[in-house]
């Protein structure tokens, strides 16, 4: 796939100063795609790699001016909101197994149900987006009957985060984007050259509709990791084959395992192969035959036909494809890595450190011993090794009030992510603001026509017009005065905001 990339990128170059745009699925990969076209090219420049999410609501925001910066439904902006919803739920029926839970554990357990529940808002949005809106429009969703006690208490909790989120999109924008991209020159302009989605094995029915609609109008091109030439959109577990043939299912004739081991691990790459399927789209198919006469080639030999394997295969003395290790602990896990390494490296001199990646089922379990073995060694028999994906500090819920504070202070102050800030209960306290408070702000901001920049001042840094409407100092001279000033005086130019004339402003 990265040689097809790159083949594109050298054969059909983009006009100059036009970014090469590419969609990755982890930063991981990103990193290992630009070592790789690197030795392909010679050189990458002006390319960017971007994440399906971030990267399609750039591309809308770019269109669409009224769309705000992030998503209302951001887990890091949502899970503050119902945090404080949470410790003041409705005393009915239908939250009373979220009291249960909650019980008397008090702030921490709150903060902790409230991550859980931005996530999965933030998963519904993307996988469900029909539940969203149906709940929002207070209708229940059919397939969610059996769970009818959880729809309950879960629909009402996103009807409160609507009524006090009056930027909470209905419909993702992504309808209203191509709908102004239709006959619209200037919109178009804002598109990129070249669209080219590469290593993502899964992709949720939301950003694949997207990049397939997206393809209408510039040139998108997927380039799928396959580990099989045949069609397998119908393999499924060989005890669901089993189960649907004895219970005389009106489908079973049509499911088949194929390869039991390749079967067991496909459930989530499937769904997004057929729809890929589905697209008939123009491709190509590239595999690449595996040819060592070892077990893992006879594996992938069998993944890539789907046959399964009807004899057993004697395994040579000297074939090291495929090892299993029985350790007593992560430490003696990452020793015995570490030998192994050692003595992969000492007999194939052709082995470099990047052609190597190490998983684990949990890296904050694993890091730690992997960075006292690895670290401890010096000289030349010392394996410089990259831990990626650990939890950092970030992920401390303080730390990332701060560093929202600081992304704030450094862009544009555009009201929504300022108001966003006041949803932090650190933040609130601070300030001594209340609920009830908070909604009387977002309205006073709305009504004030408050939308972004401090003043002309920060505006003219932007290397934008200096102008001073919409900023916040104009907003807040008209609050200032309104407190100050009748409702019907003006005071140099500036029209007070009537309804806080009086109020303890």
């Amino acid at each position: 796939l990265a040689d097809a990339l790159a083949h594109t990128i050298t054969t059909a170059p983009l006009a100059p100063m036009t970014p090469e745009i590419i969609v990755v699925p982890a930063t991981g990969l990103a990193r290992w795609l630009t070592t790789a076209l690197t030795e392909r090219i010679g050189i990458v420049a002006n390319t960017r790699f971007v994440l399906p999410a971030s990267y399609s609501w750039t591309l809308i925001r770019s269109v669409l001016a009224d769309v705000p910066e992030r998503s209302p439904l951001a887990p890091e902006v949502l899970q503050w909101r119902i945090a404080r919803l949470l410790g003041q739920l409705p005393s009915t029926p239908a939250y009373a197994p979220v009291r249960r839970y909650l019980g008397e554990g008090g702030a921490a357990r709150r903060l902790d149900l409230a991550r859980e529940l931005a996530a999965l808002i933030d998963r519904y949005a993307i996988e469900r987006p029909g539940w969203i809106e149906a709940w929002i429009d207070g209708k229940r969703v059919a397939e969610l009957e059996p769970f009818a006690a959880y729809q309950a208490w879960q629909a009402g909790l996103l009807r409160s985060i609507a009524r006090e989120s009056p930027n909470l999109p209905h419909v993702h924008p992504r309808e209203r984007f191509f709908r102004a991209l239709d006959g619209d020159i200037v919109a178009q302009s804002c598109l990129p050259g070249r669209v080219s989605v590469f290593g993502v094995g899964a992709l949720p029915q939301l950003y694949l509709d997207f990049f397939a609609q997206l393809g209408r109008h510039v040139e998108v091109t997927v380039y799928v990791p396959n580990p099989c030439r045949e069609y397998w959109g119908q393999i499924d577990r060989h005890r669901r084959v089993e189960r649907a043939a004895l219970a005389g299912e009106r489908l079973a004739v049509y499911l088949e395992s194929g390869n039991r081991l390749f079967a067991s691990l496909a459930q989530q790459g499937r769904a997004y192969f057929d729809e890929l399927v589905k697209l008939d789209a123009p491709g190509e198919q590239l595999f690449v035959e595996p040819t060592r006469p070892s077990l893992l080639a006879a594996i992938q030999r069998d993944i890539l036909d789907l046959v399964e394997p009807t004899e057993k295969r004697a395994l040579s003395v000297d074939d090291a494809s495929i090892r299993i290790a029985n350790c007593h602990s992560a430490v003696r896990e990452a020793e015995v890595l570490h030998d192994y390494l050692l003595s992969r490296f000492e007999a194939d001199p052709t082995l470099r450190c990047e052609d190597i990646l190490i998983l684990t089922p949990d890296i904050d379990h694993y890091g730690g011993a992997i960075d006292a073995v690895f670290g401890a060694v010096t000289g030349p028999t010392r394996i410089p090794v990259a831990i990626r994906d650990r939890a950092p500090l970030a992920s401390v819920p303080i730390v990332q009030s701060f560093n929202a504070l600081l992304d704030v202070a450094k862009g544009r102050l555009e009201a929504s992510p300022v108001l966003d800030l006041l949803e932090i209960d650190a933040i609130a306290r601070r300030f001594r603001i209340e609920p009830s408070g908070l909604r009387q702000l977002r309205d006073w901001v709305d009504k004030l026509g408050i939308r972004w920049a401090r003043d002309e001042a920060h505006r003219s840094q932007l290397e934008l017009p200096p102008e001073r409407a919409a900023t916040w100092e104009a907003g807040l001279d008209r609050l200032l005065l309104g407190s100050a000033l009748g409702a019907d005086e003006m005071f140099g130019g500036v029209v007070p905001l009537a309804e806080v004339e009086g109020a303890d402003a």
